[in-house]
């Protein structure tokens, strides 16, 4: 009756600005891999000019390379995609819907990330991921599970209601954060073993903040 979307509240305005984002970006963007976020994020920093770092054996300022790289890799790997940037003509953030595309049916090989290279593929699978809906004001969350025993099978979790859905509506999703666990094959027994452990007392800490009981000790 003549009401705006300024009418309907934060979330209604954050849900309105995800899907114009989104739009923007299958008509404009077509998107960047995950990998290619590995690749900038470990990509060597040259420290020249005003940049150059104090050298603490030659007592001066010196070029040099900064880089990241991943001493060792867990079982399960959680990627963390930053969903905001800095608009320096507003003066405050902004969320960004860019489009990245991640591997659901095959594995993300880790092992070019790693500090020293195996020699060898070190492969990780999907298994879950979060998904925000919304603005930097505000939103709506959305998780998805895989199935454990049947790969094709995922779970999406969308507050009290949970469906079943295929491996092609998650990779149509816009991540948050991405879950990957270690192949069965690249993973050792004693990893699978702390890994189990670890998982079963995760459960228990979370059964026993749902149920209002004192948490559980570590």
């Amino acid at each position: 009756h003549g009401a705006g979307a300024g009418g309907r509240g934060p979330l209604w305005g954050g849900v309105l600005g995800n899907v114009t984002g989104k739009v923007k970006s299958w008509f404009y963007d077509k998107g960047v891999e995950v990998t290619d976020c590995l690749r900038k994020f470990c990509a060597p920093e040259y420290l020249v000019g005003k940049d150059k770092y104090d050298c603490e054996h030659c007592k001066r300022k010196t070029d040099g390379e900064r880089r990241f790289a991943f001493k060792d890799l867990p079982e399960v790997l959680c990627i963390h995609i930053k969903r905001f940037r800095y608009d320096a003509s507003w003066f405050n953030a902004t969320k960004n819907s860019r489009v990245v595309t991640f591997p659901v049916k095959g594995t993300l090989d880790m092992a070019c990330f790693l500090d020293e290279h195996p020699g060898h593929p070190v492969e990780y699978r999907l298994i879950g991921l979060i998904q925000h809906i919304g603005s930097m004001g505000g939103g709506h969350y959305i998780s998805y599970c895989q199935h454990k025993r049947n790969p094709r099978e995922w779970y999406e979790f969308d507050d009290m209601l949970v469906n079943v859905v295929g491996p092609e509506q998650v990779e149509r999703a816009e991540p948050y954060v991405l879950f990957y666990q270690r192949s069965p094959s690249q993973g050792s027994r004693l990893d699978r073993q702390t890994f189990k452990s670890d998982h079963r007392k995760m459960q228990a800490r979370i059964r026993d903040a749902l149920l209002g009981r004192p948490l559980s000790p570590s």
